[in-house]
């Protein structure tokens, strides 16, 4: 039974306790059967994880250990690193689980008909906290990027000669963008494909979107006030422990392991047993 579930994780109680009499088990009910995953299989219902096919395919695996080293031979630390990423939000924006009374349908009523616009927030953010923000309407491109860059960013870190790290949207690749951020005394690093976990931005949409949800907006400067407001709490001691949880998913990378599966690189290290080196890694990165 625990290995039909672990390859078919999105399974229903029916459909597992079709397979469990199928292959000669016990006909249980749903309910006995919920309660002997927990307590006997230590299995629980989660929010099922949709992953693109390319996220631990062998190609990506293998592009990730070369950039975790190169990384390690010309930037040394995080130091000088500064994420960039964006995320998108809308009014429709909510919880996809909530309580009723039996019989009854969990609903959030009064959200307008209409979603409106997405809000699309980009942040810049090192190991210092944020640096700059912005919101557009709709999305960013090459355009408002270098605008982003030039009035946003680069005025406060003159001369400072830092590493923007980005992702590989395609307006981050253009010529606009690695003309500016030449231009400006910096050195552009791109991330490895689908690998969001070595860029710490990433961190502050989680933050973000769970207080999102939860609110009852009806319009742009309702969302945006939200998404201000949560910018606001975003501190150093943040940054330094989402920057440590990005160096524990970079040793699993770097020994050729795909990322993702556990819930944190905690638990992916003392899986693949590399928890005993953490330490030193550790103090060679934060400089």
């Amino acid at each position: 039974m625990v290995t039909f579930v672990g390859e078919h994780q999105s399974a229903t109680l029916n459909e597992i306790r079709d397979h469990l009499i199928s292959t000669g088990g016990p006909a249980i009910s749903a309910t006995h059967l919920s309660r002997l995953l927990a307590d006997r299989c230590h299995l629980t219902l989660k929010r099922l994880h949709i992953e693109h096919e390319r996220y631990n395919s062998a190609k990506t695996i293998q592009a990730r250990p070369a950039w975790v080293r190169q990384f390690q031979v010309e930037m040394g630390s995080f130091d000088n690193a500064i994420f960039f990423d964006e995320a998108g939000f809308n009014l429709h924006s909510s919880r996809s689980v909530g309580c009723a009374p039996t019989g009854q349908r969990a609903q959030q009523t009064g959200r307008p008909a209409d979603c409106k616009p997405n809000i699309s927030l980009l942040v810049a953010i090192g190991k210092d906290g944020l640096y700059a923000t912005d919101m557009v309407t709709g999305g960013w491109n090459s355009v408002s990027f270098v605008a982003f860059l030039n009035d946003r960013l680069f005025p406060d870190i003159a001369g400072q000669h830092r590493t923007p790290v980005m992702d590989n949207a395609r307006f981050h690749h253009t010529g606009e963008v690695q003309e500016a951020v030449e231009q400006a005394g910096h050195r552009l690093c791109f991330l490895p494909p689908y690998s969001p976990w070595f860029n710490i931005s990433e961190w502050v949409f989680s933050k973000i979107k769970p207080v999102v949800s939860c609110k009852e907006l009806c319009d742009h400067n309702g969302l945006t006030n939200v998404i201000d407001s949560m910018l606001s709490t975003i501190t150093a001691n943040d940054c330094a422990g989402w920057l440590r949880e990005t160096a524990r998913w970079m040793i699993v990378a770097e020994h050729g392991h795909p990322l993702g599966p556990e819930h944190n690189a905690s638990a992916a290290l003392a899986r693949h047993g590399l928890s005993d080196g953490l330490q030193v890694y550790f103090n060679s990165i934060f400089a």
